[in-house]
């Protein structure tokens, strides 16, 4: 016996699917747009910290939103690293590096 979706649920689930999709085209380079903001922080440049934060955090809730736990919990790790008092650049890297591996990326 076969189950058919009623037709509201599949073409939520097709939406869903787009999103889905169109945010992983764009991972990589959310990706890439946060590895610029931590290496801008190991620079001193002005307002990196707080750039790099936003947008992990911002990956962090996206990515869980969008079914991409793994990258939303090293974002989310990343996002409190950049965010406590005493920043440890080491652990930040280490985070952004396993991040990077996470979605195919090489670090440069």
């Amino acid at each position: 016996m076969t189950t058919e979706l009623d037709p509201k649920r599949r073409e939520a689930l097709q939406k869903m699917q787009d999103l889905r999709a169109r945010f992983s085209g764009r991972l990589r380079e959310r990706v890439l747009q946060l590895r610029e903001s931590l290496e801008a922080t190991a620079a001193e440049e002005s307002g990196a910290l707080a750039r790099a934060e936003s947008l992990a955090h911002r990956l962090s809730g996206t990515a869980g939103s969008y079914g991409f736990p793994e990258v939303s919990r090293l974002a989310g790790e990343l996002e409190l690293v950049l965010r406590g008092a005493s920043f440890n650049a080491t652990q930040a890297r280490a985070l952004m590096r396993e991040l990077e591996t996470h979605v195919e990326l090489k670090s440069a």
